[in-house]
Order: C-alpha cells, then sequence, then structure tokens
C-alpha cells in the first residue's frame, strides 16, 4: 500500500534466558566488580533489571497483546503506539506500520519550540505513566518522532514496562513539586 513498515523477527519462545546460560553470564563478568569505573554496572539490581529488560523485548506474544490494546486507545492521546498490520503477524513476526514524523530530539537550542516539545514530552510521560500504567522500559529520545498531528510517536515498538498503581502517587507528590519550586521535596 506504499506505507512504511517494520518487521521484527524473533526466535523460539521457550525461555528467554535460561538460568544456566544466566549464570554462565554473571560469572563471566565477575571481574567487572574489582574495577572502581564498572563496578556499578554488575550490581546485581542493575544485572536483574537488564535482565529484565532482555526479557521484555524478546516476548513476541506480549508486545503483540500490548499493541493491540494500545490501538484502542482514543485519538486525542500524546502517546501514538504503532499500528499492528494484521496481515504480516506469524508466531515469529511482528508487524506493523512505521510512524511518521521528524525526530522529537533537539539539540542546544533554546526558544519556544524546545520548550513545547519538552512540554509535550513530560505530557506524553505523564499520560504513559499514569493513564497507561506502562512506559518504555529503554526509553531514548532518538526513539521518538513528533507526528504531523502533534503527538509523539516510536520509531520502533519499545518494549514496555508496567507502571504499578502505588507509583503514581509518588510520580503526583514529584512533580507537584517541581512544578512548585519545592526543591527540597522533589528531591526525596
Amino acid at each position: 500500500e506504499g506505507r512504511p513498515i517494520v518487521l521484527e523477527a524473533f526466535g523460539a519462545q521457550e525461555e528467554l534466558i535460561r538460568e544456566k546460560e544466566w549464570g554462565l553470564f554473571r560469572k563471566g563478568i565477575s571481574f567487572l566488580r574489582d574495577d572502581l569505573l564498572t563496578a556499578r554496572t554488575v550490581q546485581d539490581q542493575i544485572l536483574d533489571e537488564f535482565r529484565n529488560w532482555v526479557e521484555l523485548e524478546g516476548d513476541l506474544e506480549r508486545k503483540r497483546r500490548l499493541l493491540g490494546n494500545l490501538q484502542e486507545l482514543p485519538a486525542s492521546c500524546i502517546t501514538q503506539f504503532p499500528k499492528l498490520i494484521s496481515s504480516l503477524q506469524t508466531d515469529r513476526i511482528l508487524g506493523y506500520e512505521k510512524p511518521v514524523g521528524i525526530p522529537l530530539a533537539w539539540g542546544e537550542s533554546a526558544g519556544t519550540e524546545s520548550e513545547k516539545r519538552l512540554q509535550l514530552l513530560v505530557e506524553a510521560f505523564l499520560e504513559q505513566s499514569l493513564l497507561l500504567s506502562a512506559i518504555p522500559s529503554m526509553a531514548s529520545l532518538n526513539q521518538l518522532l513528533l507526528l504531523d498531528g502533534g503527538q509523539i510517536g516510536f520509531e520502533v515498538c519499545p518494549a514496555l514496562d508496567s507502571v504499578p498503581a502505588e507509583c503514581n502517587y509518588q510520580l503526583l507528590q514529584y512533580m507537584t513539586s517541581a512544578v512548585a519550586g519545592d526543591r527540597s521535596r522533589s528531591i526525596q
């Protein structure tokens, strides 16, 4: 139909990272704990988050299910997710429309346009975390597009991580403090 698409290919959907391989990986990088520059990168919490991200990114059915559910969002939402193309779905392929827009990332230039983009980005983050209860597990400005309708789209569909409802109160407290200029409270 002349529109750009994205095809993501997935391997077998068995256990993505087997315990044995994960143990070997952790053992193989354990030497990094001895270096001051790299010791923080191999902390248990960081390695667990990395494993979680790999598993989220590699879970085809979860990604397809989330995208399917996100198709039902009102058009008025700031964040627009890729539209699935049913004829391109297989047990190992995820096919969706590639959004068309300009990169949201901006350079060092200040001014009204940068302020508008920053405001849009903040609103999109709040929308994702409070309304959708999901945020990209590896957010990067390089993956975000400013779409023709003034919304934000993802160049490639990200793995989404759930945001527990109990985090919403903390997020709102932080945002309220930051907007009010109460730096000491927003740092907490």
